[in-house]
C-alpha cells in the first residue's frame, strides 16, 4: 500500500502547525530538518519560539539533543555514538541538527541526562520530566524520558522529515523483547555523566539501539501496512517536503498488531529490512 501525503500548495509555519493539528496543553516530540524547513522564512528562534506560543507553558514541548548521527538519518552526517566519551549535560552538544542545538540553550529548557538519547524538554513538569533519568538503565523504562512522554500520550511532530523518524518507534520491539528470538537493544557502560548542577556520576549503564539494528530499522513499512495507523496520522508535502503528526501510542498499537501475526520464535517484524 503506496503512502502518499496530501498536497498542500502554500501554508504559513503557523498555518501548518493548524494542518497538524498541534494544539495548546499538548506533548509534542519534535524530529527536524531545518534544511526542509528554510523556505518558510524564519529564524530558528522563531520556528522555536512559534512552537511555544502554540503548545504553550501548559503543554510540553521536547526534542532530541542526542550527540550522535548517523548517515542514514535525516542530518546527512555521521558522528558514531562514543559511550567512552563523558557527558556533560549543559556542555555536550546536539548533533540532530542546529534547531535542536539552539532549542537546548533556550530559557527555561531542561535536558535530561542519559548520555545516549538526551531529551531536551519546555512547558509545564519539563524540569520533572528529566528529573533523576540518569538512574533509569533502560530506554522506555518508566523512570526514562520516553517511558515518561509515553505515559503522557505523546505526540510525534515531524518537520521536514521521512514517516517514521521517530524516537518511539523502537518502543514495540522493546515491551516485545523477552518474547523474540532476536535483540534490538544493548546496554553499554559509559564514561561519566555531568548533571547540571555540576555533579559528575560514575559507573552508570544505558540501553541503546545499535547501529547495526538502526541501519535495517524502517518504520515507515508499518505505516504502508497498516490502514488503522494511516487513519491515525497526518501526512503533508509543502514545498516537496514531508510534514507529519501523529501518537506514538498509534504506531505502537500497529506493531504490536504486527507482532501478533508473527511467529515470534522465527520472524522478524515487517519494519526489519534484514535479521541480524
Amino acid at each position: 500500500m503506496t503512502l502518499a501525503p496530501r498536497q498542500i500548495e502554500s501554508a504559513s509555519f503557523d498555518e501548518l502547525l493548524d494542518i497538524l493539528r498541534v494544539r495548546r496543553g499538548g506533548v509534542y516530540f519534535v524530529h527536524s530538518n531545518w534544511d526542509r524547513m528554510e523556505f518558510f522564512g524564519l529564524s530558528y528562534q522563531q520556528v522555536i519560539e512559534t512552537l511555544q506560543g502554540r503548545i504553550g507553558k501548559d503543554g510540553l514541548l521536547c526534542f532530541p539533543t542526542y550527540p550522535w548521527i548517523y548517515k542514514y538519518h535525516p542530518v546527512p552526517l555521521e558522528i558514531p555514538y562514543e559511550p567512552e566519551t563523558p557527558f556533560s549535560t549543559s556542555g555536550t552538544p546536539s548533533r540532530m541538527g542546529l534547531l535542536t542545538e539552539i532549542f537546548r540553550r533556550f530559557p527555561d529548557v531542561h535536558r535530561g541526562a542519559n548520555p545516549w538519547v538526551p531529551v531536551a524538554a519546555w512547558g509545564q513538569d519539563a524540569e520533572k520530566l528529566v528529573e533523576g533519568v540518569h538512574f533509569c538503565s533502560e530506554l522506555y523504562g518508566a523512570g526514562s524520558c520516553f517511558g515518561r512522554l509515553i505515559e503522557r500520550d505523546v505526540q510525534v511532530l515531524g518537520l521536514g522529515v521521512s514517516v517514521g523518524t521517530s524516537s518511539f518507534s523502537h518502543y514495540p520491539d522493546w515491551l516485545m523483547r523477552e518474547k523474540v528470538s532476536f535483540s534490538s537493544f544493548e546496554t553499554l557502560p559509559v564514561a561519566s555523566v555531568e548533571l547540571t548542577d555540576g555533579t559528575v556520576q560514575e559507573g552508570l549503564r544505558f540501553e541503546i539501539v545499535p547501529e547495526h539494528v538502526q541501519k535495517v530499522f524502517s518504520p515507515k513499512t508499518l505505516f504502508e501496512r497498516d490502514r488503522e495507523l494511516q487513519e491515525a496520522l497526518t501526512f503533508v508535502s509543502l514545498e516537496g517536503n514531508f510534514f507529519f503528526s501523529h501518537s506514538a501510542a498509534a504506531f505502537t498499537d500497529a506493531a504490536l498488531r504486527e507482532y501478533k501475526q508473527l511467529n515470534e520464535a522465527v520472524d522478524y517484524p515487517c519494519w526489519f529490512t534484514e535479521k541480524f
